[in-house]
């Protein structure tokens, strides 16, 4: 069953948001897929250093957001709507529908061999 949950990301194309200025995505009950920095057309200026966190603080990895978000670059992020969740459900289920005839007719045969 942990197979299939991770093979239901590729049940669908997942949805593409472009989010600016924050890298948290609003619906809080959607699943993420991936997410990527894209760059702008033009860039302004050099790169943003990124300084390493020690410790619990995120200030760090902050900055360098509002660095980029400040040079043009948005912040890319692939979802799957909470409005997918019955027709995953209904995909799963028919894959484990197709799959228990073929795995119980193994599972016979192989206990009618012994």
């Amino acid at each position: 069953m942990f197979t299939l949950f991770r093979l239901s990301v590729y049940y669908a194309e997942p949805a593409r948001a472009e989010l600016s200025g924050t890298v948290v995505l609003e619906d809080p009950d959607a699943r993420l897929v991936g997410a990527a920095w894209v760059e702008p057309t033009e860039l302004s200026g050099g790169g943003c250093p990124r300084g390493v966190d020690v410790g619990q603080s995120d200030r760090n990895v902050r900055a360098w957001w509002a660095c980029l978000f400040g040079k043009g670059y948005r912040y890319a992020v692939y979802y799957h709507p909470p409005s997918r969740f019955w027709r995953f459900q209904l995909t799963e289920a028919g894959i484990l529908t197709l799959a228990s005839p073929a795995l119980g007719g193994l599972a016979v045969s192989r206990a009618r061999r012994d």
